[in-house]
Formats: C-alpha cells, sequence, structure tokens
C-alpha cells in the first residue's frame, strides 16, 4: 500500500481517509470481539439470537490465546495505546488498571480465559475509546499514518473471516438514499484495497453515490468530479459523518463545493 502519494491533493486525500477508516474501525471492534468470543462458546448464539450450527467435533475451548481473532484484536491494540501513550506523553490510567491474560516471561495473551463476551466488549472499548480521542494527534505524528494503516487491517482481517450475514451491521449515513429512499448508504473499501479506493453506496439498491480509484480520484455518477481537491475534502467528510451516524451536505455538492 502506498501511505504517502506523490503531490499534496493525493496526501491530504490518503490521510483524510486512512483516519476515516481507522476511526470505523475502531469503533466497530468491541461489538466485533464481542460477536468473536460469542461464537467461540460452545453452543454460542449469534447475534440474531439463533443457536450456532450443530458440530460432530468437540468445540474448541474459549480462550485460545493470542490465535483467537479476539485476543489478535485486543493484544493489538493495547500494543498500540503502550506506545501512543509513551510517544505522545499521555495518561492511560483507565487502561492501565485493567486485568489481561499473560505467559509466565511476560508476553500478552489477551483477556482471561472468564472473561465473558460482554466483558471482553467492555475491555476492548477502554483500548479503542482512548485511541478514538487521541486519534488526530495521533494521525499528525510521523508514524500515524503507519498506524492507521495497520490497525484498520487487523480489524479487517478478522472482520472478513465472517459471513456477510454474520457481521455486525455497518454503520450508515443519516441521510436516505437518492435512489431508493432508505437510510442504508454506507462506505466501503474492498479487502486489502488501496485506502483512496473507497465506494459509498446503498446496502438496500446497490446505488454508488461517489467512489475513487486507487489513484484518488473522486468519480460523481459515473464521471470525474471537476474540482478534485474539494470532492475529496467532502468524501473524506461524508464517511466520517457515516462512521459516526450523522449527515452532511448533499452529494450532489461534490460537484460544486468550494475548496
Amino acid at each position: 500500500m502506498t501511505i504517502t502519494p506523490p503531490d499534496t491533493h493525493d496526501e491530504e486525500l490518503t490521510l483524510a481517509l486512512l483516519v476515516e477508516r481507522a476511526r470505523r474501525r475502531l469503533t466497530e471492534a468491541p461489538e466485533l470481539v464481542e460477536y468473536v468470543r460469542v461464537r467461540r462458546q460452545p453452543g454460542g448464539a449469534v447475534r440474531d439470537g439463533q443457536p450456532g450450527a450443530p458440530s460432530r467435533t468437540p468445540p474448541a475451548p474459549l480462550h485460545v490465546g493470542a490465535l483467537d481473532d479476539a485476543d489478535a484484536i485486543y493484544v493489538d491494540l493495547v500494543g498500540h495505546v503502550r506506545r501512543w501513550a509513551r510517544e505522545l506523553s499521555i495518561t492511560t490510567l483507565k487502561v492501565a488498571l485493567r486485568s489481561w491474560q499473560w505467559t509466565t516471561d511476560g508476553v500478552l495473551l489477551g483477556f482471561r480465559s472468564t472473561t465473558t463476551p460482554p466483558g471482553a466488549a467492555e475491555l476492548t472499548r477502554d483500548l479503542t475509546d482512548w485511541l478514538l480521542l487521541h486519534l488526530d494527534r495521533i494521525a499528525a505524528h510521523p508514524g500515524g499514518p503507519e498506524f492507521l494503516h495497520d490497525v484498520a487491517h487487523v480489524i479487517e482481517a478478522v472482520y472478513s473471516r465472517f459471513p456477510l450475514e454474520a457481521r455486525p451491521e455497518r454503520p450508515h449515513w443519516n441521510r436516505k438514499c437518492e435512489q431508493c429512499g432508505e437510510y442504508a448508504v454506507t462506505a466501503d473499501w474492498r479487502p486489502d484495497a488501496e485506502i483512496r479506493d473507497v465506494t459509498v453506496w446503498c446496502e438496500s439498491c446497490s446505488h454508488v453515490l461517489v467512489s475513487t480509484d486507487g489513484a484518488g480520484t473522486v468519480h460523481v455518477r459515473g464521471g470525474e468530479s471537476p474540482d478534485q481537491r474539494a470532492a475529496g475534502r467532502k468524501l473524506a467528510r461524508i464517511v466520517r459523518q457515516i462512521a459516526v451516524g450523522t449527515s452532511v451536505p448533499r452529494i450532489e455538492s461534490l460537484e460544486g463545493a468550494s475548496a
């Protein structure tokens, strides 16, 4: 992945989208961790309350160390919190008071075996809330772009291992789709896609409202927007507002927005 593109406009758009993808993944992580932990339990239920499919093989133990998907996310987040607390000289008092599972030689494995799925989500939320609180400062640091990419990638890797119908619900824009009128507009990056290759689309009718390509060119209604700098900034705002479930000016304004 190219984190630092060759010109200023691309750099601005890339960093903005890195921040918003990381913000979205960090927001999703607690619910995803809870879901994975529920799935690890013998006879665990999925989010709609239905029992899991029966198996002829004995179920795996709830806690399988750092190889477990939920533990992998948790261990990764702990490492990021420690690093940025040190780099930015910020306290982690709330996070530091939490208990984790360690090996005898001091390697963090993840959650304790007695941690419930809701408890795992709460512990994860402590970490993600801390990172979200300081995300803009982290992004401005020289090592910020690499962190933004890496933290999103770890969460997306776990997310991609679940069937579509079993994934936690995507966040949606608080504005009706211009095509079908449903509140179902979301933003997506394909697995392992370049950060600038993002699509804002409707899950209800599959209408694409705005998209970019790997070069960062913004397309509205199938054509390039004439003012790429303004369109890129507006796109980043739209992706951010989708992540937090609010609304921004209509996408049509991408074509005539001022910088």
